[in-house]
């Protein structure tokens, strides 16, 4: 059988919630010639949008300055002892760009500081830049929702 997306989509209150629980997402950039390119990395969640660090030199700072389009997976239920029914995920799609209002002092600044444990002295070197993920895109699922008798995985997982 084919499980909708919507059968298992998390509510608009549960993405929010699920974005800010989490501290890293995988990014993926392409170049304009369309040259895929995706890294892990950090951000921080404030006011509907992603802020993120981006070293200045390097192949994401040029795709971005190509092609400022932007996909960011965050999940889990993949890691070693987790689970079929584990599995859940929000993909952020949108447009990411140079924050350039973020300065020492700016919340997201202090969310970042404490999310992830760095000193302000690791957010203010040169070679890095903040920018932000705009969304326009939001897509989610949460495999333990799916309904028994659609997925015969999951099925079999829950049966064991």
């Amino acid at each position: 059988m084919v499980v909708k997306r919507s059968t298992m989509s998390m509510s608009a209150d549960e993405v929010r919630a699920y974005i800010a629980r989490n501290l890293f997402g995988r990014l993926a950039t392409a170049s304009s010639g369309g040259q895929p390119h995706i890294t892990p990395l950090a951000y921080v969640d404030w006011e509907g949008q992603l802020y993120i660090r981006v070293l200045r030199r390097s192949k994401r700072a040029s795709h971005l300055a190509e092609n400022p389009k932007v996909a960011i997976c965050i999940d889990d239920g993949v890691a070693p002892g987790e689970g079929y029914p584990d599995r859940r995920g929000v993909v952020v799609s949108g447009d990411c760009v140079p924050a350039d209002q973020v300065a020492p002092g700016h919340p997201v600044e202090q969310i970042f500081l404490d999310r992830h444990r760095v000193t302000p002295e690791h957010l203010w070197v040169p070679s890095h830049r903040w920018m932000v993920i705009i969304p326009d895109n939001i897509v989610s699922w949460d495999f333990s929702k799916i309904p028994a008798g659609l997925d015969r995985n999951l099925d079999r997982v829950r049966e064991e």
